[in-house]
């Protein structure tokens, strides 16, 4: 006759359930979400703390996310329904670097429900001023998480942390300038109508009209039949847009071989493509 040992079998399925509640219980940690890996420089990055379990009787948590904050800047917080209670931190720095603290402190002692989801999620801008791409992270670490007693909960554990984000290098966009009527003037001041044999001065008015960065203002000499017969520059630096620079440049001409002149715009000598409109004078040459 075969014998069944109950109690035994009884035993087996209390333990099982004893461990299936035990791995559902250790089931609840925090993680850090970007919405985005990579973000161009003054482009925005949403990072997002979110709970993925239920968690009972809680009275007190303390999170800290750590940024670099020579790459971002905080723009706004949103809080979660996780923990309508959940307080978000001005900038605080350590040993460690910058971060923001996300906290909860029930002071009625008698622990609340987090539910799964969103704590908090922070918006960061990065800056708009680094010279190359740049990598950076965002690093979640638990400070503590209580119980109604007060005391530390084996719970919460941070996981998926540090998340990476790299923010890319964006050049800035390329001036573009426009040159305005030449004038011719003698030696004296005196306004001229044409250019004069010997030496002689030229008048560029020159307006940023859109971008940012310097300029390089080139003034060219041709001969009547178009020959052309010398080249000069000037550089102009800090010119706000919409500013205007009027330049004056000396020209010889002891051989009366100048007849003709042309002004242009241009960013650098690597880029000599022309940033606007030429100016000519005589007008219409």
């Amino acid at each position: 006759m075969k014998r069944t040992n109950a109690f035994g079998q009884a035993a087996a399925v209390t333990l099982c359930l004893l461990l299936v509640l035990s791995l559902n219980a250790a089931a609840a940690n925090v993680s850090p979400y970007a919405d985005k890996t990579m973000v161009e420089a003054g482009g925005e990055v949403v990072v997002t703390v979110s709970l993925d379990s239920d968690l009972s009787g809680i009275t007190n948590f303390q999170y800290s996310l750590y940024f670099d904050s020579s790459l971002f800047e905080r723009m706004s917080v949103a809080i979660g329904p996780a923990c309508a209670g959940t307080q978000v931190s001005g900038l605080k720095n350590d040993a460690r670097g910058s971060f923001y603290g996300i906290s909860f402190v029930d002071t009625t002692s008698l622990g609340v429900d987090i539910r799964a989801g969103m704590i908090a999620a922070l918006t960061f801008k990065a800056k708009s001023d680094i010279p190359e791409d740049r990598n950076s992270s965002f690093t979640l670490e638990k400070g503590s998480l209580m119980d109604t007693t007060w005391t530390q909960v084996e719970d919460g554990d941070v996981s998926g942390s540090p998340i990476s984000v790299t923010v890319t290098f964006v050049p800035p966009p390329a001036p573009a300038c426009a040159v305005g009527a030449l004038t011719v003037l003698s030696t004296a001041g005196e306004v001229l109508s044409a250019v004069p044999a010997g030496d002689f001065l030229v008048t560029v008015p020159v307006t940023k009209t859109a971008g940012e960065g310097d300029c390089l203002v080139f003034l060219a000499a041709y001969g009547a039949a178009g020959q052309f017969r010398g080249l000069m520059y000037v550089e102009l630096e800090d010119v706000p847009e919409e500013g205007t620079v009027k330049i004056t440049l000396p020209v010889e001409n002891d051989g009366g071989d100048i007849a003709r002149l042309k002004a242009f715009c241009v960013a650098s000598f690597a880029d000599l493509t022309p940033l606007g409109e030429a100016a000519a004078f005589p007008a219409g040459d």
